[in-house]
């Protein structure tokens, strides 16, 4: 029975770490996520109104999305190192604030038609160019919001699986 009862813990031991690595890993790729999604000019104006209020909309969103991985990896913290654990308001809130990033894209997403039409309408060279650019970098971006709200999503229900 003794060597039973160790050989559970040592299997409960190696499963804790197998799922602290994947959060780890997780987060890393969140951090490389926002890295790129940082890097990327979504404030360079191509004087297209229609483009340039779907850059706009979607440089808010990319910015909530940054703040909200930035909230989910500082309380994956806590929990990982069981100071402060948050609350499960705390985490409401979190899940209230990805809920409402949701609506955000979405919003977006709606302005990238209006976007299409000012692009087709253009007929300077010159224009086209710059507007091409910025609905290319909007397009990247939004890949990569919905990327990191499939991280953000799945770790906040992790999260209330955690505390419970």
């Amino acid at each position: 029975m003794k060597h039973l009862s160790s050989f559970l813990l040592v299997v409960i031991f190696a499963f804790s770490a197998n799922v602290v690595n994947a959060q780890m890993s997780a987060i890393n790729e969140s951090k490389e996520r926002i890295a790129e999604l940082l890097k990327i000019d979504l404030s360079a104006k191509c004087g297209i109104e229609s483009i340039d209020n779907f850059a706009a909309a979607v440089k808010s969103v990319a910015d909530k999305t940054s703040e909200t991985s930035n909230i989910l990896v500082s309380l994956t913290d806590r929990i990982n190192n069981k100071t402060d654990i948050p609350t499960v308001d705390e985490l409401k809130g979190v899940e209230n604030h990805i809920k409402e990033l949701s609506k955000s894209v979405t919003e977006a997403g709606n302005l990238a038609v209006e976007a299409a039409k000012g692009l087709k309408e253009l007929k300077n060279p010159m224009k086209i160019k710059g507007a091409m650019k910025s609905l290319n970098d909007t397009k990247k971006a939004l890949e990569i919001i919905v990327k990191e709200m499939e991280f953000q999503v799945k770790t906040i229900a992790e999260m209330f699986t955690s505390i419970s």
